[in-house]
């Protein structure tokens, strides 16, 4: 079930990095979501679990770094809005 959830979360992501906005961290989370569905399904079936486990790990550091560009990404709109409203330039 974790896997099929992961599956339709980086499909949504893909689908959202393909047609509206070309953000890094879209395309890292697309990848670390499906990777992650990849490892728990080869977990779950018992195949190759030493390379599952570790795709497992990798899917979390891409996840964990697309949430730290996202996060580097609305600080910087809140940063460019919060100017504009001071009138600074």
């Amino acid at each position: 079930m974790i896997a099929v959830i992961a599956y339709l979360t980086g499909a949504v992501t893909i689908f959202a990095y393909v047609n509206r906005n070309r953000y890094l961290d879209l395309l890292m989370a697309s990848i670390g979501l499906i990777a992650y569905g990849t490892s728990s399904t080869m977990i779950a079936l018992k195949i190759l679990p030493f390379w599952s486990f570790l795709l497992a790990r990798l899917a979390m550091v891409y996840i964990t770094i697309s949430v730290a560009l996202l996060a580097i990404r609305i600080a910087r709109t809140f940063y460019v809005s919060f100017k504009k409203y001071l009138g600074l330039k």
